[in-house]
């Protein structure tokens, strides 16, 4: 219904049930509404005559800021996806699925602040790539297999597991490895040959066992700690000095500091003016001084076998016997110079010596 006299006059009040306007509805004051509000081509809304929200279809753009109290934020499918948590805290979560951060068109996600565990209490990745995991770490490489891992017993038991190999400097060449009962060293040889080069891998392994060493003590358990090798020799670049003895394993043979032992009761001690020798001394070939020339006028002394005969000739300036000489042939040579001189005598041979 429509007056004349009381239409579009800013001093009138209005009141209808219902009204359907054709065109632009415009409101100089306060517009309350406590039904239901529609508004479905879109809606700007904004504050001290600026626009902040803006609706559009499928879009909803804003020109401010969206504040929310404490446990007040937005949901997805009735789950908080991002809330207020606490005074200072805010919670942002999943609806069941993961959190995703970055896409396509990310370049880089950038930490501006650490990440912490679950309590607070550790500082789990820092800005600028500083790390802890003080629950476990395992690292992995191309989806394979754990290359290394922490573990804990207790305060005394507690470090990192190696599970592959441990290299240095290259990801080729020589490698350290765990084995059951210690440590092995690989490395590669190359034999260059007439058909071109031939590389053979060689394994060292260190480890402790039960001693099997001839002075090993015997109040107690005794160990010994072991470098085995499947390569032909172990060469030592270098001077090999050892505290105590160098031995062989369950031999009693060892070089110790000024001595020598070589079985129960045989060895060679070092003395003030030369060697000492304990038990019988077996000699092959002979035995002389320093330097040896035979004859009358010779020098040094020599038990010597002779290499024609087989005879064994000893050479000595002088012989003292104490007790009792016994020979079975004796053959006497003088020589005699008299005013100059020299007189060679015939030599004689004794067969029997009788006591006068």
């Amino acid at each position: 219904m429509y007056h004349a006299g009381n239409a579009n006059l800013p001093s009138v009040d209005w009141t209808m049930r219902d009204a359907a306007v054709a065109g632009n509805l415009s409101v100089l004051g306060a517009t309350e509404h406590t039904g239901f509000f529609r508004a479905l081509q879109g809606v700007e809304l904004g504050a001290a005559g600026a626009t902040v929200a803006m609706l559009y279809p499928g879009v909803l753009a804003l020109a401010g800021n969206l504040s929310f109290g404490v446990g007040c934020g937005i949901r997805m499918k009735g789950q908080d996806v991002l809330i207020g948590s606490g005074e200072k805290d805010i919670m942002l979560g999943g609806i069941g699925g993961d959190l995703l951060l970055g896409g396509a068109g990310t370049g880089m996600v950038r930490l501006l602040s650490g990440i912490g565990d679950l309590d607070g209490e550790h500082l789990l990745l820092s800005p600028y790539g500083a790390a802890c995991f003080p629950a476990s770490l395992v690292v992995r490489h191309n989806y394979g297999d754990e290359l290394l891992s922490s573990y804990r017993v207790d305060d005394a038991d507690e470090g990192m597991v190696i599970h592959k190999h441990l290299r240095f400097g290259t990801s080729v060449g020589c490698f350290l490895r765990g084995a059951s009962t210690g440590l092995e060293f690989v490395t590669q040889v190359e034999h260059i040959t007439d058909g071109g080069i031939r590389s053979a891998a060689h394994t060292t392994h260190l480890f402790h066992r039960p001693s099997t060493s001839s002075y090993a003590a015997l109040n107690g358990a005794s160990d010994s700690f072991v470098i085995s090798t499947d390569a032909d020799f172990m060469t030592v670049d270098a001077p090999l000095e050892a505290r105590g003895h160098v031995g062989i394993d369950g031999s009693p043979t060892r070089l110790a500091d000024g001595r020598l032992d070589l079985a129960e009761g045989h060895y060679l001690l070092d003395v003030a003016d030369g060697i000492r020798h304990f038990g019988v001394a077996y000699f092959c070939a002979g035995i002389s001084s320093e330097t040896f020339t035979s004859g009358f006028a010779g020098t040094g002394w020599a038990v010597r076998r002779s290499g024609t005969t087989g005879n064994v000739t000893a050479t000595f300036d002088e012989v003292v016997v104490r007790r009792r000489l016994r020979v079975y042939e004796m053959e006497v040579q003088r020589t005699r110079a008299t005013d100059g001189t020299l007189w060679i005598s015939d030599s004689c041979s004794g067969d029997s010596v009788e006591r006068v």
